[in-house]
């Protein structure tokens, strides 16, 4: 770990900055004197080289309109290359402003209204959302599970593509809040399924670069030979913490799912981002390497610290974090579903994402997920404050 790169991007306290997970604290958990581990941002600067080049934009002072420089897609290319052997033609390349815009883009223009479109469970609620929105038909088939460990259930999956007819998969790579980095036979069987039945697949991949180190993420994409109805959805935005820059890219490998997102697009009037989200991702792709070393092994000593925390408490279950910095804890054996929020809230102080909100309405859980992308001072002090809760409640 760079020890100078660690003291200079840590923050603290980010209220009064307008940011949704510390200021944002009161209109969702109704009150504001928590700690917050749940919204998917970190609480570090993002890398030097990107702050300076917007200093250098600002300071320019002209905001008129701009040209995407070329050095924008070439540093992504690059990315996609040299860290996950994925070789990207720059014709395939399109750009939303972020992950779950392009996937609802992508919905529109490649399904009609009532097609059934499958998501897996427990999952980032916006992507089912997505569904839900555009007036298709969700299916979802829920991961299996064995003591915090999460599987793909083939034969569900089969099953409800046959009975529903369903046209597209939203697929989640790292899965969030799982944790889970999938292996690339469990990839090939989810192409051999969609293949079958002539699927197409959307692989939303924002989480690639958060990875453990003894992990490797596997583009979907790049696995059983369907590339091109595979559409990866991607983003530098949880890699160096660009999430407010409004930047993503689509990797759209055929030439007719391309013309037909291009003409959604320009039905709908949108067009290219802004200057400041293109500056920001082609420094941090092309200078943001050993920040984004720092930030892992701080994830990484932070998820040690959180299995070392919770060892007096074999109860509580926790998903093995093979990507993302997000844990998974399940306290079933300690909290009814009824009380969880009282007991996190009330009793720990801390504000997280709560198991039901990966599920579809109506859901009860007792999962709760906790964002460890922060300085380990902070780390410790939320663990701090909820083993003191456990220690009351076990």
């Amino acid at each position: 770990m760079n020890q100078q790169i660690a003291r200079e991007i840590a923050l603290y306290d980010r209220y009064d900055t307008d940011s949704e997970k510390w200021d944002g604290l009161s209109a969702v958990f109704g009150e504001r004197n928590l700690l917050p581990l749940w919204v998917a941002d970190m609480d570090f600067r993002s890398p030097r080289p990107v702050r300076e080049a917007l200093k250098t934009a600002a300071e320019n002072g002209v905001f008129g309109y701009y040209i995407p420089p070329k050095s924008y897609g070439e540093s992504f290319i690059r990315w996609e290359k040299e860290r996950h052997g994925y070789v990207v033609k720059e014709d395939w390349v399109r750009t939303a402003d972020s992950v779950v815009s392009g996937i609802h883009q992508l919905i529109f223009a490649l399904t009609g209204e009532g097609d059934g479109i499958m998501t897996l469970t427990p999952v980032y609620r916006p992507l089912f959302g997505a569904i839900e929105k555009t007036g298709r038909t969700p299916v979802i088939s829920e991961l299996s599970e064995e003591n915090g460990l999460y599987r793909l259930n083939f034969d569900d999956m089969e099953r409800k593509i046959a009975t529903n007819h369903v046209k597209m998969l939203i697929f989640c790579s790292p899965h969030n809040p799982v944790g889970r980095v999938w292996r690339k036979e469990e990839l090939a069987r989810i192409v051999e399924i969609c293949k079958n039945h002539n699927m197409i697949i959307v692989s939303d991949e924002i989480h690639q670069d958060i990875v453990a180190k003894d992990q490797r993420h596997i583009p979907l994409a790049t696995v059983g030979n369907y590339s091109q109805r595979v559409i990866t959805v991607t983003s530098a935005s949880k890699t160096f913490n660009l999430a407010g820059l409004k930047n993503a890219f689509l990797i759209i490998e055929d030439p007719l799912f391309r013309q037909k997102h291009k003409a959604f697009c320009e039905k709908i009037g949108l067009h290219e981002g802004n200057t400041f989200g293109y500056l920001a991702v082609t420094e941090a792709y092309n200078k943001g390497e050993p920040w984004l070393h720092t930030v892992l092994a701080i994830i990484e000593r932070n998820y040690a610290l959180l299995q070392e925390a919770l060892l007096p408490f074999p109860n509580i279950i926790l998903s093995p974090l093979e990507g993302t910095y997000l844990a998974w804890l399940d306290l079933k054996k300690v909290v009814s579903p009824e009380n969880l929020r009282s007991f996190v809230q009330k009793e720990a102080g801390l504000a997280v994402s709560y198991g039901n909100w990966f599920f579809q309405e109506g859901r009860e859980d007792t999962h709760i997920r906790l964002n460890l992308a922060a300085p380990t001072e902070t780390v410790e002090k939320a663990l701090a404050k909820l083993t003191a809760a456990l220690a009351k409640n076990t």
